[in-house]
């Protein structure tokens, strides 16, 4: 787990110089913002956070993660993920067709602040989408 709190403070450290380097018209660089989705989406559907997995041992193993580091990775992690898909604004079409299944994968983890923040994400791509090219029919 020390190693998960270590890769959410740099994921979060790194969306920070991407907005800086690589979020603009002039430098927006869309393979890195797609890796960076899809690192912080693996992040979130690794089995290690997934606290919920039903077995007998698995309650005492949530409330012993809470006590030790206080919070859920998995939810601040997601406040990420909503944060970058807010940042890119009028790059988000580039990313939805790949990333829509990544997102799904994201909506199934069972915990339910995590889906309250990324649901919006899917009207946001059908808004998106539907502005870009005037149908649905892609």
């Amino acid at each position: 787990m020390a190693i998960n709190r270590i890769m959410l403070y740099s994921l979060t450290m790194l969306r920070t110089i991407m907005t800086r380097k690589f979020l603009g018209h002039d430098h927006f660089d869309e393979t890195i913002w797609r890796m960076y989705f899809k690192l912080t989406i693996a992040f979130l559907t690794q089995s290690r956070l997934q606290l919920e997995q039903s077995s007998s041992s698995s309650w005492a193993k949530r409330r012993f993660i809470l006590d030790v580091y206080g919070y859920d990775m998995r939810i601040i992690m997601g406040s990420e993920l909503v944060s970058c898909w807010e940042l890119i604004g009028p790059f988000k079409i580039s990313f939805i067709p790949n990333l829509v299944g990544s997102f799904i994968d994201v909506t199934l983890v069972p915990e339910v602040e995590l889906r309250c923040a990324t649901i919006p994400i899917f009207y946001d791509m059908l808004m998106v989408d539907y502005m870009a090219n005037g149908n649905f029919k892609q």
